[in-house]
């Protein structure tokens, strides 16, 4: 596991991290007045640079939220080769999902958030979760040779959610009710850990990659409550979501494109380097009852419904449009332990992908009860990240990280066509 190796570690004073701690994931509410200090060290070896917070302790149902600076850790200029983002024990062994979820962390580059990050359903294959869980190894991303990611601001923040989903029957959606198991904890159930985010840096030069986060369009949410975690709502019956734009820059997708979505209600993922017109879609050729305007209980809903969801998704899957990446069937994207349902990221297929700036995309997500069938009205995350190597000049002067979030004008989901 990159970075768990470190021997010796030091007070990072620059780092002034802080957290907070509830039984909701209202911890994000998470303000300076009542946030709490906790140390952080780092831990240089060759080539590799750890930061790691704490020592924090969980108990069965608490949700932590940890907010701090990366410090002198990186300096500008450096070249990144790999990224990994943990909780770990007092020994360093990596926390499985279960008994830890890993809700998100994000490593944002002056501002600009998702630089670097890890989520839940970042985990891969079905392992049981619990120390030195093999899914863990999904928390890290490393780039291939000679790709690199150049650091290009000093100003680094890592900010991270980590939820103890052990005794949680509420949040089946994203944990469940589980033993302790594989002598994770004592005998009073609190865990002592680390949030930990290590770097692979690269002496050498090397070609510089950007980063590209399709996101749904951010006009989606409109509740307050929910603005923290940027979620649309979807509902417990299969629906359908779509959404158009336009690629920032000219590029070339690298392979290893990931998929942010909470499993609960993902049936499937496609995204198309055309238009709708492109792919020959209108809402009746495809089955899909005809929507005037985003609808749900908070405002922030954005979904159709499908007459016949088997048909709708062949009707795209066999279109005019050229299609990039689609979400597996084959490969599971979820643990089932001890009766209940851990997200795992499962495999999204994409084939070779060269664009030009200002090119078009469309994304068509595909929504299905799968457990936790009692949330009628569920929060959902449809992110496709990739990396991309620029072509020619980008639109923006530090463009390392570019997060695409179309603006309204760009696309209308749900026109009647």
């Amino acid at each position: 596991r990159l970075g768990t190796g470190c021997k010796h570690w030091f007070d990072e004073p620059q780092a002034n991290p802080v957290f907070c701690s509830a039984h909701s994931e209202k911890v994000s509410q998470c303000t300076k007045s009542i946030a709490k200090p906790v140390p952080a060290q780092f831990c240089v070896s060759g080539n590799i640079h750890v930061i790691r917070f704490g020592p924090l302790y969980s108990s069965p149902g608490l949700w932590i939220g940890v907010y701090g600076s990366a410090g002198a850790l990186l300096r500008v200029g450096d070249r990144i080769r790999a990224f990994a983002g943990y909780a770990i024990d007092m020994q360093h062994r990596p926390i499985g999902f279960p008994p830890f979820h890993m809700h998100h962390m994000h490593v944002t580059q002056g501002g600009q958030s998702h630089w670097w990050e890890v989520h839940g359903d970042y985990a891969t294959g079905a392992d049981g979760g619990g120390l030195n869980a093999s899914s863990t190894s999904g928390y890290r991303t490393r780039l291939q040779d000679p790709f690199c990611v150049t650091t290009e601001k000093a100003d680094i923040e890592i900010n991270a959610v980590v939820n103890d989903v052990r005794g949680d029957r509420k949040g089946t959606a994203m944990g469940g009710l589980l033993q302790v198991g594989r002598r994770l904890t004592p005998s009073d159930g609190v865990i002592k850990w680390y949030l930990m985010a290590a770097f692979e840096l690269v002496p050498a030069q090397c070609t510089p990659v950007h980063k590209v986060a399709l996101f749904y369009p951010i006009t989606w949410q409109q509740d307050h409550y929910d603005r923290p975690y940027q979620r649309y709502i979807v509902p417990a019956v299969p629906a359908i979501s779509w959404w158009t734009g336009r690629m920032p820059f000219s590029g070339s997708m690298l392979p290893g494109a990931r998929l942010h979505s909470h499993r609960a209600r993902t049936g499937g993922i496609m995204l198309f380097a055309s238009t709708l017109t492109e792919i020959g879609f209108t809402t009746a050729s495809f089955g899909i009852q005809p929507v005037s305007k985003p609808v749900g209980p908070w405002n922030d809903s954005a979904y159709a419904l499908m007459r016949n969801p088997s048909f709708t998704y062949q009707r795209f899957n066999h279109s005019q449009g050229r299609m990039v990446c689609e979400l597996s069937h084959s490969v599971a994207d979820y643990d089932r332990i001890n009766g209940n349902y851990f997200d795992r990221q499962g495999q999204l297929n994409c084939v070779p992908w060269t664009f030009r700036g200002g090119a078009p995309y469309t994304v068509v997500a595909f929504h299905r009860p799968r457990w936790a069938v009692d949330i009628s009205s569920f929060k959902q995350h449809s992110i496709i990240f990739m990396l991309v190597r620029p072509l020619g000049p980008t639109i923006t002067k530090h463009s390392l990280f570019l997060q695409h979030m179309p603006q309204p004008n760009v696309f209308n989901p749900f026109v009647h066509l």
